[in-house]
């Protein structure tokens, strides 16, 4: 069994290790067309006026919708489709996002959407 873990832990090291900042762009751009989609956008409006302008409320109900689409989405690119593998690509969007405006951007795109601004400045 411990050889088995262990052996996955490496192939996921790995996969880890080779993502690269086109992948991180292009999973951006389709985290942010699918937040932006009509779809989307008319669940947001629901939940808001459910909300009653109740941010906590919003928050429990919103975000993992949010997390939901974006976990589903990094999985494309080889990385465990869990709150882990969106996790590591997390970590490392933001990672590349120091030296690459067009990364940055979307993820203040992305996060615009689901987070009030005060909660990331």
């Amino acid at each position: 069994m411990f050889c088995v873990s262990k052996a996955m832990e490496n192939v996921y090291e790995n996969v880890r290790k080779e993502i690269n900042g086109e992948q991180i762009k292009e999973c951006l751009q389709t985290m942010l067309a699918t937040l932006q989609s009509p779809e989307f956008i008319r669940k947001v409006g629901q939940i808001k006026t459910e909300s009653n302008n109740d941010m906590v409320y919003l928050m429990r109900v919103l975000f993992p919708m949010v997390v939901e689409i974006q976990t589903q989405i990094v999985g494309s690119i080889g990385l465990s489709s869990t709150k882990d593998g969106l996790k590591e690509f997390l970590m490392r969007a933001n990672q590349l996002s120091q030296d690459d405006e067009e990364i940055r951007n979307l993820f203040i795109e992305i996060k615009n959407i689901y987070l009030p601004s005060s909660v990331y400045m």
